[in-house]
């Protein structure tokens, strides 16, 4: 009988994998900052950000990010960015105050001291701030 119990607890304690389940949250546009002041025509209300650090998994608004997005998860922030000789593209969003940030950059000076393409100043051209909350049963 002894047996078994310890046989018994030895399967609860280590028969099951821990799985981390995917965080999501809902994100309402707090305000956004652009050399344009265009909208875009479109709704920045209720975008979802779901990730799963284990699973290398980071989606705003149901639309993963390319190949050619650097991704990285901190203990404190978790970004997305990627660059080209027209923009940069920079997504932080910040675990502490659930604050999601997206920035778009465009070179204003070409290093030419350096083979190939090297930006060395880059403009703000938009800069949207996202409040964050979690969701539950989504």
């Amino acid at each position: 009988m002894k047996k078994l119990f310890l046989l018994t607890l030895t399967l609860f304690l280590f028969g099951c994998d821990f799985v981390e389940q995917d965080t999501r949250l809902i994100c309402d546009c707090d305000y956004e900052s652009s050399k344009c002041d265009s909208s875009g025509g479109y709704s920045k209300s209720n975008k979802s950000l779901v990730f799963n650090e284990s699973n290398k998994k980071f989606v705003f608004d149901n639309s993963p990010f390319d190949e050619s997005y650097e991704i990285f998860f901190d203990k404190d922030i978790i970004s997305a960015k990627t660059e080209n000789e027209i923009f940069r593209i920079i997504n932080n969003f910040n675990r502490i105050s659930l604050v999601y940030t997206v920035i778009l950059e465009a070179p204003t000076e070409i290093d030419t001291h350096v083979d190939g393409y090297e930006p060395s100043k880059w403009e703000l051209l938009i800069r949207t701030v996202y409040n964050c909350k979690i969701t539950d049963g989504v």
